[in-house]
């Protein structure tokens, strides 16, 4: 694979901008583009901080958007949500204000379609196996035991 041209740091900064303007983005993970772009340490941490002064960079608003978009588009449960958001550098106490700004409505109606859809392409879905499939599809979702559960036995 072909490096990238290292920028200037002026030019890096705007990269940033451009970057952050599009979309949310952890601040870990333009510090990882601007590592892969061949900057120095250093001058990526001044670009971090200029960036979350200038509020291009915002780890609380980066995690709720996350969290809203992950339930919304990509069915995920809050166990997913949490370990991607860790392993995208989020403090804790960020990632648990943001999943627990998820509208739970919209969380359990998110966790029944994903159970509807296990339950159609299941060819036993009333079964105790076909159950357990259907349920450990949900776990594997990112979605909590004991709500999968509570859904499964309502729907039985």
């Amino acid at each position: 694979m072909k490096m990238p041209k290292p920028l200037s740091a002026d030019a890096a900064l705007d990269y940033a901008r451009d970057l952050c303007a599009r979309a949310e983005y952890a601040p870990y993970e333009v510090r990882q583009r601007l590592f892969r772009r061949g900057l120095p340490t250093a001058d990526i941490d001044k670009i971090i901080d200029r960036l979350i002064d200038e509020r291009y960079l915002d780890e609380e608003r980066f995690a709720r958007a996350f969290s809203h978009s992950k339930v919304e588009y990509a069915g995920w449960g809050r166990r997913k949500i949490a370990a991607a958001l860790a392993q995208k550098r989020i403090p804790a106490a960020i990632i648990t204000d943001a999943l627990a700004s998820i509208d739970p409505k919209i969380y359990i109606a998110r966790l029944q379609a994903v159970i509807a859809a296990a339950r159609r392409r299941d060819p036993e879905p009333d079964t105790y196996q076909g159950r357990t499939r259907i349920f450990l599809h949900a776990a594997s979702r990112g979605f909590e035991p004991d709500i999968i559960a509570r859904l499964l036995s309502q729907n039985s």
